[in-house]
């Protein structure tokens, strides 16, 4: 039981309750996008309905390699990047080059290959099926493999969508904002063990509804509070180091180049620039070094990068992601010596070798992104993030509960299903437009289409707005606020006829917009799963037949969840 006097106790709620409100709803865009991006992998093979595949590099590699290097330009030999994405390997030859905005990126080419052509020994190097082959940027890049929707997502989650910098200042803040209305929660807890177990009463009148909401969100909040200072202070770090942390570094030590910056600071080798190496010292033991990696981490590795390829100085780096590894929970890197094979040393995040500090921010990134112990993990980290979702949502409507006298806090009360149901509504609608643009043959770019889809959710979620119209039309629902001082005009009798009048017509107008968004939430979540079986045609049995529940498993999760909200629809619960 935390003790705070009565001045302290209304501060610290009132710190709570406007932090919550000021930036609750870009809150809530975070909170929720985060916990669906929790099973990012997993939406993006549903959504392109790809087949169960391994996503770890276990073929044998090295011969083409080799193969496509010798048609590559011999400048952008100075890294590669090798990994698996959907069925297929992706081989990335680039050097680093000025963009438009004069910033050092990644360019080169890269190669994406059929890994069923990999895997047959009778097929030859000539043979292998080259599927895209694209040339420049890689933030100007298509992905043919259909993860657009997923990504749109990701992005929301980690910079709202704003380019630049600005995007994860603003995560950041969101995240410090987390942190204190945590903080501030925390310490309004008058008895935090009994809130665990606080079953939420039902309202018999106004007053036991606003005690129904209190019940819940305190309820909610007790068990999600260490989750969300996780959550908080791992995301406001995160957005703060690569913001400002590493350009500091970089602009004060480092004239500016951020990518030497990254290398001393991750304690990656520099390697001989690629118009140095000769074509005659190619890499010949990149398949052993799989194998050797495979024995050390007891994991195939999910990505090789390839420093100085062709070079006397040519090392290779193993990343072995975490949540592959039964073991352990943070993702490991080797580096071998690109020539002979040799093992050289363990690597980490930060430093050349594994300290405390590395092994701390390692756990950092394990930690926010849920991905320490495969499914176990993301599942618990997608419950507690809509956990989370409906502190959010059980806060707004306790502060506008509390005011709900006043005629400009009713009138705002409205927004809270809005905001509720229209991000799911609109992220839903956005996976519309993304199938649209998959399956048709419009000339439309896909991330137009992602808007548009995103805009459409926006624009039936404000529709609810006409029920309210029609209410303060027929019933003049926007009366003025009941003040104190009309008890000198009219009658105490009047005063409490008139409020009991629209707390009826609040009430009735709320009840038809909850039934609205639960049937436009139930169609949308309903409607998904059949486009993604019509736009793939690939059904269950063959799904279960490649071995690839996932896709199974979140068809039922629509299918599931849009039937629940349809029964809420129907008994107008």
């Amino acid at each position: 039981m935390i003790k705070l006097s009565k001045d302290n106790t209304k501060r610290q709620l009132a710190i709570h309750g406007w932090t919550g409100l000021v930036l609750g709803f870009l809150l809530y865009i975070v909170v929720f996008t985060g916990a669906v991006v929790v099973f990012e992998n997993e939406l993006e093979q549903w959504s392109a309905s790809h087949l169960q595949t391994s996503e770890v590099i276990d073929s044998s590699v090295t011969d083409l390699v080799n193969h496509l290097a010798k048609n590559t330009a011999q400048e952008l030999w100075q890294d590669i990047d090798i990994h698996k994405h959907h069925g297929e390997l992706e081989v990335f030859f680039h050097e680093h080059r000025l963009n438009k905005k004069g910033q050092k990126q990644p360019y080169g080419v890269q190669y994406s290959i059929n890994l069923n052509t990999i895997n047959n020994p009778k097929t030859t190097l000539r043979k292998q099926i080259i599927q895209n082959r694209q040339i420049g940027f890689p933030a100007n890049f298509e992905d043919p493999s259909g993860t657009e929707w997923v990504q749109f997502m990701r992005f929301m989650h980690t910079n709202l969508y704003i380019p630049g910098r600005l995007g994860f200042y603003a995560t950041g803040i969101i995240g410090l904002l987390l942190l204190v209305s945590a903080v501030s929660g925390f310490l309004l807890h008058r008895h935090l063990i009994k809130d665990m177990f606080l079953s939420p009463r039902k309202p018999k009148n106004k007053t036991g509804k606003t005690i129904n909401y209190r019940d819940g969100h305190n309820l909610a909040a007790t068990w999600t509070l260490p989750y969300a200072f996780v959550l908080a202070f791992t995301g406001a770090f995160l957005s703060f180091a690569l913001t400002l942390g590493l350009p500091t570094i970089a602009y004060t030590a480092f004239k500016g180049d951020i990518n030497t910056a990254m290398e001393k600071v991750s304690g990656k080798p520099s390697v001989a620039l690629a118009s140095e190496v000769s074509h005659s010292n190619q890499l010949l033991n990149l398949d052993n070094i799989i194998i050797e990696s495979q024995k050390r981490i007891d994991s195939y590795p999910n990505q090789i990068n390839i420093r100085g390829y062709g070079s006397e100085q040519s090392v290779v780096i193993t990343r072995h992601f975490a949540g592959y590894i039964d073991k352990d929970f943070m993702t490991n890197e080797l580096m071998f010596d690109g020539n002979t094979g040799e093992f050289i040393q363990e690597l980490s995040i930060v430093g050349q070798k594994p300290t405390i500090s590395s092994d701390t921010l390692q756990l950092m990134f394990s930690l926010h992104f849920g991905n320490f112990s495969g499914w176990l993990s993301k599942l618990l980290w997608f419950g507690l993030g809509l956990l989370l979702c409906y502190v959010v949502i059980t806060g707004f409507k306790l502060w506008f509960e509390r005011r709900i006298k006043q005629a400009s806090w009713r009138r705002l009360y409205f927004s809270v299903p809005i905001i509720s149901y229209g991000v799911p509504i609109s992220f839903l609608s956005a996976g519309l437009g993304f199938f649209f643009c998959y399956t048709s043959a419009i000339n439309i770019s896909m991330e137009t289409s992602i808007w548009l889809g995103f805009g459409l959710g926006w624009l039936l979620s404000l529709a609810s707005l006409i029920f309210v119209y029609q209410m303060n039309t027929n019933n003049s629902l926007d009366n003025t606020s009941i003040k104190v001082e009309t008890q000198s005009t009219l009658s105490m009798t009047h005063i409490k006829n008139n409020t009991q009048s629209i707390d009826i017509r609040l009430n009735k107008s709320m009840q038809y917009i909850n039934q609205y968004f639960r049937f436009v939430l139930a169609f949308f979540l309903l409607l998904l799963p059949i486009i993604r079986w019509q736009s793939s045609h690939i059904g269950w049995l063959t799904l279960a037949k490649n071995y690839t529940p996932s896709i199974i498993v979140i068809d039922l999760f629509f299918i599931i969840a849009g039937l629940i909200f349809y029964h809420r629809f129907l008994t107008k619960k």
